[in-house]
């Protein structure tokens, strides 16, 4: 299933294959959330400017984009 989220601040149409589903609250961590349901789409440490989770890239519209910002920050 695809859909667009708010992906730390920027619209990103992503896809969802499974049906587990995070909800919560992570301390020290940023979260990228549903603001309605609570399902969390992905975690940043503060010390990372790129997602340290992300959506599954092989679904996502943009996932190839979204993996190069994670290695660029990695690197």
């Amino acid at each position: 299933m695809q859909r667009s989220i708010d992906f730390f601040g920027r619209q990103e149409r992503v896809g969802f294959y499974s049906t587990f589903v995070a909800v919560g609250d992570v301390p020290g961590l940023s979260i990228s959330s549903d603001p309605d349901t609570g399902e969390v789409h992905a975690l940043r440490a503060p010390a990372s400017p790129p997602p340290s989770s992300t959506p599954s890239p092989v679904l996502t519209e943009h996932g190839i984009d979204i993996l190069a910002e994670l290695l660029t920050g990695l690197l």
